[in-house]
């Protein structure tokens, strides 16, 4: 039963990946995940900074670190000091960024207009079941993810 299950996940897995490439917009294809999510919180939080951004993605420093800087050499965002604080650096969405940012949220709400179809047939107690599994399933994968850092 355990491999038939994790066969199961990650096939839902490629499919998700799949669909997502075949519904999002082309400007995104570029980028990967870290960057597109990184790029939604900036845009998403006050006055982001690393630290910010890192709690909010919950993804260690120097890795938002490394995105941004690919951001910013790609012109998404860009780095900015407020008048009464020069010594934290604070980031935002350029024309640019923008522009990425409204794709990916239409291409999210429609992932989530498409999923709630199929979602709906099923129980409220099904979901809660479901809901149960995967917040147990997201906690074991992220005590992993803390050993191997």
């Amino acid at each position: 039963m355990h491999e038939q299950l994790q066969k199961l996940m990650k096939e839902h897995l490629d499919k998700q990946e799949l669909l997502t490439k075949m519904t999002e917009a082309d400007i995104l294809h570029d980028y990967g995940y870290s960057e597109i999510h990184t790029l939604m919180a900036i845009g998403d939080l006050k006055a982001p900074n690393v630290t910010k951004i890192s709690k909010n993605m919950d993804m260690s420093k120097g890795g938002v670190s490394k995105v941004i800087k690919r951001l910013i050499l790609h012109g998404l965002i860009e780095s900015y000091q407020q008048a009464n604080n020069h010594q934290k650096i604070f980031y935002r969405l350029t024309d640019k960024g923008q522009i990425f940012y409204e794709e990916h949220n239409k291409c999210h709400q429609q992932y989530l207009a498409r999923d709630a179809v199929f979602l709906q047939q099923y129980s409220e107690s099904d979901l809660q079941q479901i809901v149960s599994f995967m917040s147990a399933y997201n906690q074991y994968l992220d005590n992993e993810i803390q050993k191997k850092e």
